[in-house]
């Protein structure tokens, strides 16, 4: 997912002085912070949300994405599904 300009700065401040692309992803694997649940499943039970999982976001950036008019194919292409029907659902 193509990060904005907010996102982009956070995670360059975030990486220190590592050269940060918007298309490099969040958790690169491998490495001790690959895995986002070690502060992210905490925060969820902290919360109070029930049934909710890191790959949910992924479902409501697509939500979000289509309910703002971006077409399928987009969608499809900023998430990297493979095809169309795997966006469409």
């Amino acid at each position: 997912m193509p990060l904005n300009s907010v996102a982009l700065a956070a995670l360059v401040s975030h990486r220190g002085s590592k050269k940060v692309k918007a298309s490099d992803p969040v958790f690169p694997l491998p490495g001790e912070y690959a895995d986002c649940g070690w502060w992210f499943d905490p925060a969820i039970e902290e919360a109070g949300i029930e049934d909710y999982t890191w790959h949910n976001d992924r479902h409501t950036f697509c939500s979000w994405r289509a309910m703002a008019g971006v077409s399928i194919k987009e969608i499809q292409e900023l998430v990297g599904h493979r095809t169309i029907a795997m966006s469409a659902r």
